[in-house]
Order: C-alpha cells, then structure tokens, then sequence
C-alpha cells in the first residue's frame, strides 16, 4: 500500500480537518491552555501525531470533552478519541468543514451531548464509546539499549536524548514502549541529519 495521506496535510501549526483524509484514533499526551478568552485557547497534543502540530479543538469539541471527560483537563491524558472531518461544518456561513468527535474512551456507553448551535436552535452531538486501551510497556532493557547504540552512531548521548525529549515533549524515553522508540529514533535521526538543525 502506498500512502499518501501525509502528503495531504496542510502546512499550519496545528492539526487541521484538511489534514484528516481519514478518521484518526489518537491519544491525548498533554493539554495546555493558553488565553482563556482567545480563539483557540486550548492545545491537545496526541501521542500519535507530530508534537509541533497540536488539535485546538473548536468551542464544539471543547464542551463536548468537558460534558463527557470533565473539565480537568489533566485528566484526560492517556484517553483516546477519535477525530473526523465533518463536512458540514460552517464557517462565515459557508460549509468549509472543520474536526468533529465520534467517539471516546471513558465514558459509560453511547453519549448523545445537546448544545445551542445558534439562536434558539439546538444540536445533537453523538459520541460512541471507544474501548479503553491498556498502555503497552515499555521497551525491554535490550531494545532501549539498541535504540541507545543507534543513536550514539549520531553523537546523541542519552543524557542528551532524555534532555531533548524533557526540554520538547516532556517524556522519559526509558517510558516509551518499543514502538513509540522506533518513532522518536527515526525523528531525532532525521533532525541530527538535517543541515538547517545543525
């Protein structure tokens, strides 16, 4: 299979409804908040997408997360949910489509959310349940060893690994299960390898 759908995404700081050929099932890693009063004040970073590209859920999303998540946001990591393209979404009243939640973990069962959509009228939101993942373990002494060695051959040591990954993703590699290893391994390659990184 050759995919394409990497090549589809736009060039933006964020995660963008152009960006999801598909429905997406991702992890939330972090959550930060910025001016509460600002158009996109929150910033979901997902485990399975690139750290520089948060979701900034729309008001939508954001009340359909606090009705069925709660609003401490610190406690929606680690849960999933997945992500669409709804094509009807309107902007400046014309359908230019924007993200939409289908479903969640945590919660009990099917969840239909009503909200205002606009003066007087209300939408249903529905929301599936999305089995709870159990986390994978980390990587075995031995893969976190090779990962070590193969990153030596880039002069990164593992003191500097572990500052990198503190200092931009706030992870410990020891943590990571082996497949999210691979990942940050061909990342921190690529950026090693990279003349504008240097």
């Amino acid at each position: 299979m050759t995919d394409i759908s990497k090549t589809l995404e736009a060039k933006s700081d964020q995660l963008n409804a152009a960006d999801l050929a598909d429905a997406i099932t991702v992890t939330v890693d972090k959550v930060t908040v910025t001016d509460p009063k600002g158009d996109q004040p929150v910033q979901v970073f997902l485990k399975e997408r690139d750290a520089g590209k948060p979701w900034k859920p729309c008001k939508t999303c954001r009340r359909v997360l606090a009705r069925l998540w709660g609003t401490d946001a610190s406690k929606w990591i680690g849960r999933r949910l997945t992500l669409y393209c709804d094509p009807t979404v309107k902007w400046a009243g014309e359908a230019v489509g924007g993200i939409r939640i289908s479903h969640m973990s945590d919660i009990p069962g099917k969840q239909v959310v009503s909200m205002l959509a606009s003066k007087g009228k209300f939408q249903k939101h529905e929301v599936e349940q999305l089995p709870t993942e159990k986390p994978k373990p980390p990587a075995t002494a031995a893969q976190y060893k090779a990962f070590l060695t193969q990153m030596d051959a880039f002069g990164l040591s593992e003191q500097k690994i572990i500052d990198l990954c503190q200092e931009r993703w706030q992870i410990d590699p020891k943590t990571l299960p082996h497949e999210r290893l691979q990942k940050l391994a061909a990342k921190l390659a690529s950026e090693v390898q990279d003349p504008e990184v240097k």
